[in-house]
């Protein structure tokens, strides 16, 4: 018999409302941490997504910058490089410079006769 009332006193602290509370406590915290660290790793998984964008950019500028510099190690790629940045020639070459055609800009409108004019014209084109 003693025992039977040892295990419901036992039983009677383990519900009280203050183990109660204080085990709620608990898990709201170790929930609140859970979700802390989630948070943390979707921002994380975010960052080395774009990391990795800044990878690959900044791999494919360094594959044009070393073909670049291959071009720019020729002679042949030194002159081309220059005749595009400052237009110059060489002694005994030539440059042709193309230059579009203007279009006239026309400001004034055709002048209108008087009404009967037009009428006199479309009777002309009838016959």
């Amino acid at each position: 018999m003693r025992e039977l009332q040892e295990k419901q006193k036992r039983k009677e602290r383990l519900y009280s409302t203050p183990v109660l509370i204080g085990l709620s406590l608990i898990t709201l915290l170790v929930l609140r941490g859970t979700f802390v660290i989630m948070q943390k790793e979707r921002e994380s998984s975010t960052y080395v997504g774009s990391l990795e964008e800044k990878v690959t950019t900044l791999a494919d500028r360094q594959a044009k910058l070393k073909t670049d510099t291959a071009r720019l190690s020729t002679d042949e790629g030194i002159d081309t490089e220059i005749k595009t940045r400052f237009s110059v020639a060489k002694a005994g070459e030539h440059v042709v410079v193309i230059v579009d055609p203007k279009e006239k800009a026309s400001t004034t409108e055709p002048k209108s006769g008087p009404w009967y004019q037009g009428v006199v014209s479309f009777l002309k084109s009838l016959w």
